[in-house]
């Protein structure tokens, strides 16, 4: 499992240890969930990118 899934399976696990939950925690469990999926986009952006690069130089390599 992904590390930005245990962490917020982990703010999961907390909240529902409460025995109130408040709509803070909720609103804090979901603004970490975008959090985390943003930070994973990005890390899949980060590495088509470099993929797209090797892709790129292997081309040119190749070519000579």
């Amino acid at each position: 499992m992904p590390a930005f899934l245990n962490d917020i399976d982990d703010k999961f696990k907390v909240i529902l240890s409460k025995k109130q939950i408040s709509r803070n925690d909720l609103l804090e469990l979901k603004s970490s969930i975008i959090e985390a999926y943003e930070n994973d986009t990005i890390t899949d952006i980060e590495r088509l990118q470099q993929s797209h690069r090797i892709l790129t130089l292997n081309l040119y390599d190749v070519s000579e």
